[in-house]
């Protein structure tokens, strides 16, 4: 037999137990000892989600459900959640298998090994499976050449049910649930999509009444499968949110993390009973924004043995500035952010991150950008075209039932507006100002792109826009870049041409004046500019 990361040639062995072992992943499976840092819920967090997952497990709750499906945001806690209901389920003699995916581990990024590992625990879990999963190995040596579904089939469903039909009464209660994590994290979306199929096929065929926990994001495949039948009437989902629950459990995780440090750190005697301050507190919680990653990257930063955790919790904060480079407070939060932009096509990166800059950067001011239709009205875009561009962000950027665009990480903006950080996806203010500008003026009919936004919060946004980067992006620094954004060079024509009273007939007094007073100064700036670089020209 030939083991590789993805692909395996398996022959016939001696001892087909054996055979199944070699193909096992002890790192996908909860209790791995290979695995250092797969974290578990902190005390008395997540009580009541936690609650209806063991509900559900016992029997009490969704009892037609036989599958359940987790699914929340990027780094909102969903693999601490599936640890945590790992370690319960098998503690009472219910867990029969499991397989967490990683994309960050060779041999837990596909499903190879898939079958292999859960059949293994599920054995382990009850041991009169042994005789049957042998016999079936001995019967088709080649079994791990098969498809998946045949597999699941051969390996687990029959033996299962061989055993339900011949053996077992009803007051034996075999273990029953499985818990896959971080599907999203297959790297084959098609991966992702089979591995659905063949438990939908497995909860259809099996006689013992399996219970099977799904974790991931809530990425567009893996949704779109939910959404269908049969899939969507064999389950329930729950979704992870930034309810008042979480952010006050990201607090206790906070404070009982400060306690901790005062009590047992080596600088302890110089560490103020009062620290941190409860704003303080209040402020971390807010820039977490129900993200566990945040609350655990700050953690693990501030809790450096070799460094004070005051001066630390204040780099966090931004109240000192970082004395190295090379020491990066978010470096676990920063690799999550690039993992997931960097799913964005290529051909559709420029168009998607000045998207992302218009809602994390400008919808704090101009909150009509948090509406998909104003959105896609204003980069003369439809609706289902926006959402198809932001679906690969649907675990930071996710559009609610009332077509709502909400950012899930309160930090991104930080993370983006930072260079060193965010590198190939840093968004300059500047040139995102210009790209503002520059779509501002073409939807008002000067760029010559038909657009059917409505031209009175189009004006809207540009007054504030033009107020703004007057008042804080002076106009010399962000004329140069205008040409970076698309404009044209005839604008100073295209602009006197325009009749600025006609963009003015549903929009308010004082906005109005406020809109022609700034669009003449910035008429008259660029006339000046132009003159200039003329005569620098001629000279």
């Amino acid at each position: 037999m030939i083991v590789s990361d993805r692909h395996l040639t398996v022959g016939p062995s001696d001892d087909p137990y054996r055979q199944l072992q070699q193909l096992v992943k002890p790192t996908a499976m909860h209790d791995s000892g290979q695995v250092f840092d797969r974290p578990k819920c902190h005390e008395n967090t997540r009580v009541a989600v936690l609650k209806r997952f063991t509900d559900w497990m016992l029997g009490t709750l969704f009892r037609t459900a036989c599958i359940m499906w987790l699914y929340g945001g990027a780094g909102a806690g969903k693999s601490t959640i599936a640890q945590t209901l790992a370690e319960w389920g098998a503690g009472h003699g219910m867990l029969l298998g499991g397989f967490f995916f990683s994309r960050s581990d060779s041999q837990r990024s596909h499903h190879t090994f898939f079958v292999s590992t859960i059949v293994y625990q599920a054995v382990m879990a009850y041991p009169p499976l042994k005789n049957f999963v042998v016999a079936a190995l001995e019967r088709d040596p080649l079994i791990f050449s098969k498809s998946l579904q045949v597999q699941f089939d051969t390996l687990l469903i029959n033996p299962l049910n061989a055993l339900h039909y011949n053996y077992l009464r009803p007051t034996i209660r075999v273990p029953h649930v499985i818990i896959i994590d971080g599907l999203d994290e297959c790297s084959d979306v098609e991966q992702q999509c089979y591995v659905l199929d063949v438990l939908i096929s497995a909860v259809q065929k099996c006689k013992v009444p399996l219970k099977i926990l799904v974790v991931s994001r809530p990425e567009v495949e893996i949704k779109g499968v939910f959404n269908c039948n049969p899939l969507q009437a064999l389950s329930e989902r729950v979704a992870l949110d930034d309810s008042q629950e979480t952010d006050a459990d990201i607090r206790r995780l906070f404070v009982d993390a400060f306690g901790k440090l005062k009590r047992t750190h080596q600088v302890k005697g110089h560490i103020l009973k009062s620290w941190p301050e409860s704003n303080l507190i209040d402020e971390l919680v807010k820039r977490a924004s129900g993200q566990f990653i945040y609350a655990a990257t700050v953690i693990k930063y501030i809790s450096s043995p070799r460094h004070h955790p005051v001066d630390r919790l204040e780099i966090i904060l931004g109240l000192r500035p970082n004395p190295s480079e090379r020491d990066l407070p978010f470096a676990q939060l920063d690799a999550l952010f690039l993992e997931i932009l960097s799913s964005i096509p290529p051909e559709n990166r420029t168009l998607v991150m000045t998207i992302v800059g218009v809602l994390v950067v400008e919808a704090i001011q101009a909150p009509m950008f948090q509406d998909l239709q104003c959105l896609a009205e204003f980069f003369a875009l439809k609706v289902v075209d926006v959402e198809l561009l932001l679906g690969s962000l649907a675990s930071i950027i996710k559009v609610d039932q009332y077509s709502l665009v909400e950012v899930s990480h309160a930090s991104l903006g930080d993370f983006l507006q930072d260079k060193q950080r965010s590198r190939d996806f840093y968004i300059n203010s500047g040139v995102l100002s210009a790209d503002i500008l520059c779509i501002c003026l073409r939807n008002l009919g000067l760029g010559g792109r038909n657009c059917e936004a409505s031209s009175n919060w189009v004006t809207t946004v540009l007054t504030l826009h033009l107020i703004d980067l007057e008042n804080s992006y002076t106009w010399g620094k962000l004329i140069p870049l205008l040409p970076y954004s698309g404009l044209q060079p005839d604008l100073l024509q295209k602009l006197s041409q325009i009749d600025l009273k006609s963009h003015l007939r549903n929009t308010d007094e004082v906005l109005g004046a406020l809109f022609l007073e700034s669009m003449l100064r910035l008429i008259v700036y660029i006339e000046r500019e132009v003159r200039f670089q003329s005569a620098v020209v001629f000279q």
